[in-house]
């Protein structure tokens, strides 16, 4: 559709003056091309992974309209600094290591083109990253066999290994899904890939495998959503239909919240439900409200998501930690205390508390008709046990007085800082033991 050719320009990144080939124009006549690409094609700085690799950057045609429409702008072809615009070699189309002659040149697809900051000055604004999230990002071709091509010549494709991973497969796993061992390892095993990518995603696959549960942050799918906005019950998969690591007592689900308009929220942390819904499957209880601005401190656990989900989000978590069990169940009585959006947390370490050889005492506060589902759930549970159990529509504040605690008790508290500190008031110098779970 477009063969384009750079020249040099020196433009401001970041307070500094740097040197860009980036700024193409586009090229009625033929274009000779050579080893390294384009003749009197300028290119500022070298290439890391060898010039040979990177002579020939193609974009996808097809990739215009949408980032128009996104964008609600008038991009014309050579815009995101491509040699060769062309139609009908999309990246989930192309594999690396493909051989396509155009013209009277033959090259190999070589690699996946990575943005850099130079691609953020040329739209005017910070693009690279999101450009690379789309994996609309094209691909760099080495050249087998030089000649000329021009405007209008065909897209032939010479010779393709179906076992190869795609240009969109190499984006996805290596930048986004990274997480996944398997698939990197893969990638590793296609016999088109780069010496120096080689080295790059074994790293990856060594750090993948290395990892409890999985390494950094990977996507999650809402598979169902029950419940109002006081209380919803999410059940999340993994996107890729992967199974999950398997679940044990007390584990939280580190998420990130927020999307691609604003600054990712860090920090939020939602309680994990040991008993999921379906095998390989997630159980998170959370609400809807306000979270921007929030200081959510690493032991506090979180209950609100800032929108909604619904059926088919994706939400990025980190792998279950186990961070909200107690150090000892070893006691002769246990009271487990909850109040509110405690209950949660209370669920998450009932899994352990249960199979101490300790009486186990629940008592619920602050009932609610939007944790009611969470509350009966807790009242069976306990129950199981031949635990008692008692759920009180006012707050531990209210109350007159407290039970008598046996001497070697331990007490296990979950809710929020306020109704930590009035049963810790209350209970914390008549136990043996004290454990609290802050959510809120």
């Amino acid at each position: 559709m477009s063969t384009n050719r750079g020249h040099l320009t020196t433009v401001t990144v970041r307070d500094h003056l740097v040197t860009t080939g980036i700024y193409r124009q586009q090229v009625a006549h033929p274009v000779e091309v050579t080893r390294l690409g384009f003749t009197n094609d300028k290119r500022a700085e070298p290439r890391r992974m060898g010039e040979e690799h990177h002579a020939i950057h193609v974009y996808p045609f097809e990739h215009y309209a949408t980032w128009r429409e996104e964008l609600h702008a008038d991009l014309q072809p050579g815009h995101f600094g491509e040699n060769l615009t062309l139609t009908g070699a999309e990246e989930t189309r192309i594999r690396i290591g493909d051989v396509l002659r155009i013209g009277g040149v033959v090259m190999q697809v070589a690699q996946p083109r990575i943005p850099c900051r130079k691609l953020d000055q040329r739209m005017g604004f910070k693009f690279a990253k999101r450009f690379l999230k789309s994996r609309r990002v094209g691909y760099y071709l080495r050249v087998l066999q030089v000649g000329t091509l021009q405007h209008g010549d065909c897209v032939e494709l010479l010779s393709t290994n179906p076992t190869s991973p795609s240009v969109d497969d190499f984006v996805r796993i290596a930048f986004t899904d990274y997480w996944d061992a398997d698939a990197l390892e893969w990638l590793l095993s296609s016999t088109d890939l780069m010496d120096a990518w080689s080295e790059i995603i074994a790293q990856k696959a060594a750090r993948a495998r290395e990892a409890e549960g999985w390494f950094a942050f990977r996507p999650l799918k809402v598979v169902q959503c029950n419940g109002d906005d006081g209380c919803l019950n999410l059940t999340l998969s993994c996107a890729q239909g992967k199974p999950l690591p398997r679940l044990t007592d007390g584990q939280v689900l580190p998420v990130a919240l927020g999307n691609d308009a604003e600054r990712r929220i860090a920090g939020h942390t939602f309680v994990v439900r040991n008993a999921p819904t379906a095998p390989g499957s997630y159980l998170v209880s959370a609400s809807v409200g306000d979270v921007h601005g929030q200081s959510v401190s690493k032991s506090t656990l979180s209950w609100k998501f800032p929108v909604r989900p619904s059926v088919g989000d994706l939400i990025l978590a980190a792998a279950p930690r186990r961070s909200m069990l107690p150090a000892s169940t070893d006691f002769a009585q246990i009271l487990l205390l909850s109040e509110g959006i405690g209950v949660t947390a209370a669920h998450a370490v009932l899994g352990q508390l249960q199979r101490a050889k300790a009486h186990l005492t629940c008592m619920h506060f602050c009932a609610s008709a939007s944790l009611e589902p969470l509350q009966s759930e807790l009242i069976a549970r306990v129950l199981e046990c031949d635990g008692r159990v008692a759920v009180l529509a006012a707050p531990l504040s209210s109350s007159l007085s407290a039970p008598e605690l046996p001497q070697d008790t331990l007490v296990v508290a979950c809710g929020p800082r306020e109704f930590l500190e009035h049963a810790r008031s209350v209970y914390g110098q008549r136990c043996a033991a004290w454990h609290a779970v802050q959510i809120g």
